[in-house]
């Protein structure tokens, strides 16, 4: 299970140093898309295996051709998927298109999110973390987990 975060540099060659701890469960290659969240799309990138990715998107396969919203989403995801490997040095590289769309500096934080991990910009993630806990609306974030064995 991928857990906790970690602040990273970005090289001169665009990669990024994966947490030892986790080397092990990504294995070799990676797929990297755009991640979604509250604001817009893109705010930060997703990385997850290919079993993961599978698991996630397979049900987008089963859309009707007049779901033009799934539709929507399923194009942005897979147009936005990109395949990335580790290097022998536990590395990967940011694509450059997704590098920009999530501004990607100098400095990335990686959130681990159990079969997956989130990279985002570290500006932006600082800037999101600053929000006030009481903004979040735990009651909706608490029911929609109501009837899960956490």
């Amino acid at each position: 299970m991928l857990i906790g975060s970690y602040q990273h540099n970005v090289d001169s060659k665009f990669r990024v140093t994966m947490p030892s701890k986790w080397r092990g469960e990504l294995g070799e290659k990676l797929i990297l898309i755009k991640g979604v969240s509250e604001t817009r799309q893109g705010e930060y990138l997703h990385a997850m295996t290919e079993t993961a990715f599978q698991r996630k998107f397979s049900a987008f396969s089963d859309l009707k051709l007049s779901d033009v919203a799934g539709r929507k989403f399923m194009r942005m995801i897979y147009s936005s998927a990109k395949d990335v490997e580790l290097d022998g040095s536990g590395r990967i590289v940011i694509p450059p298109e997704l590098r920009k769309c999530a501004g990607i500096g100098s400095c990335v934080v990686l959130v681990g999110m159990e079969d997956g991990f989130e990279i985002w910009d570290e500006q932006v993630w600082n800037e999101m973390n600053a929000e006030p806990e009481n903004e979040m609306d735990w009651k909706e974030l608490l029911a929609k987990m109501e009837g899960k064995d956490i």
